[in-house]
């Protein structure tokens, strides 16, 4: 009976020691994962994070709208409403010889006018409606609009050429520096806002 007692005490000695070695066993390959796994984040910070930062861009392009400014599309809306409306202002659509309209009207190197008009008397006005330009980037544009056309269209019948800036207001210092620079090389800026008007439900 003895006998049998110290067999028992050795087995659970044993079981008793297996458990221990196990256990310390498990927590030496726990503290192994650990810090296996500290050392790849350490040093790939950027495949474990999940958290983005935007950094705004100092030159990111402003929504023009934001500013009161036409985008392209709406610039192109705009002309087609003062093209309805150059009769009520004592102009008409220049057409050269060619049959080529002032619309879009080549300008060498100078790019495009976006509208080119004559008045009673064959006098011409360039007409440019104003984006995101600066107003010195404005100005020297219709500059050279104006030294196209007189070279190119004027001269032969000695007519004159006159430049309108088309804009709508930003209500910032740019309206003002626009104004004065106009003034200063004689050309006429015009002020002008887009106004809705709704129309009555038609049913079907």
């Amino acid at each position: 009976m003895n006998a049998l007692n110290d067999i028992l005490k050795l087995k659970s000695a044993e079981a008793a020691g297996l458990a221990t070695e196990s256990r310390s066993y498990n927590t030496r390959m726990d503290e192994n994962v650990r810090n296996r796994s500290a050392e790849q984040i350490n040093s790939s910070p950027e495949r474990h994070s999940h958290r983005t930062e935007v950094t705004p861009q100092a030159d990111e392009p402003a929504d023009p709208l934001a500013k009161g400014l036409p985008s392209s599309g709406a610039r192109e809306h705009d002309m087609d409403a003062l093209l309805l409306q150059l009769e009520s202002l004592g102009l008409r659509l220049f057409v050269d010889d060619t049959g080529r309209h002032g619309r879009q009207f080549p300008a060498g190197e100078f790019g495009r006018i976006d509208l080119l008009a004559t008045d009673s008397n064959g006098n011409f006005v360039v007409i440019d409606f104003k984006g995101e330009e600066s107003p010195c980037a404005t100005i020297g544009q219709m500059a050279g609009y104006m030294a196209f056309v007189k070279k190119n269209l004027a001269k032969t019948g000695g007519h004159s050429v006159n430049g309108w800036i088309l804009a709508r207001p930003s209500f910032s210092s740019d309206d003002g520096v626009l104004e004065e620079a106009a003034e200063a090389v004689g050309l006429m800026v015009k002020w002008y806002w887009v106004r809705l008007e709704f129309l009555e439900n038609r049913s079907a």
